[in-house]
């Protein structure tokens, strides 16, 4: 379990690392700079070799990335987390603001970019990824570091792509 600590007159937040025993792997988090508790590290290399050897297992490393092109979406633009689809034959088999597309269930563009920035987690063996989310409030795609798995769908790899499909003409 993490703890942030306690905010103090001399210190300042600080990003940290905890093990996160429930998924195995080590995950950011900002440290307030006094108290807590001693599931905090200065880097994610050494949360993982602490915590490897303590729970005897570490969570398998990822191959490539987990997220994929939302092609089967026909838009190539925003990924799909973790490059789950969930499959349907109708519109009734998929959730509010999805479109039955090719069998899968795809976002509707209003809801991929009303989605809140969402950096994600870290996977072992898979670094943080500069990304785009579309900001509503600005109305416009900002830059944000992705940690490699889970998330939502407002991630896009480029500015441009981020901008041609959320983008103030677009809406």
């Amino acid at each position: 379990m993490k703890s942030a600590g306690d905010f103090c007159s001399s210190a300042t937040q600080k990003k940290m690392f905890y093990f996160d025993s429930r998924m195995g792997i080590c995950q950011p988090f900002m440290y307030n700079g006094c108290g807590g508790n001693t599931n905090r590290f200065d880097s994610r290399q050494q949360c993982l070799d602490t915590c490897k050897s303590v729970s005897g297992s570490a969570r398998p490393s990822a191959n490539g990335s987990p997220w994929v092109l939302a092609d089967k979406c026909h838009a190539e633009k925003f990924l799909i987390p973790n490059g789950k689809y969930t499959e349907c034959r109708a519109e009734l088999d998929c959730p509010e603001q999805h479109d039955c597309v090719n069998g899968v269930c795809c976002p509707q563009r209003k809801l991929v970019c009303s989605l809140p920035e969402d950096n994600g987690d870290f996977a072992d063996g898979i670094d943080d990824k500069p990304r785009y989310h579309f900001n509503t409030g600005l109305n416009i795609c900002m830059r944000f570091s992705y940690y490699g798995i889970n998330g939502n769908f407002n991630n896009f790899p480029t500015f441009k792509d981020c901008m041609a499909f959320c983008g103030p003409l677009r809406q």
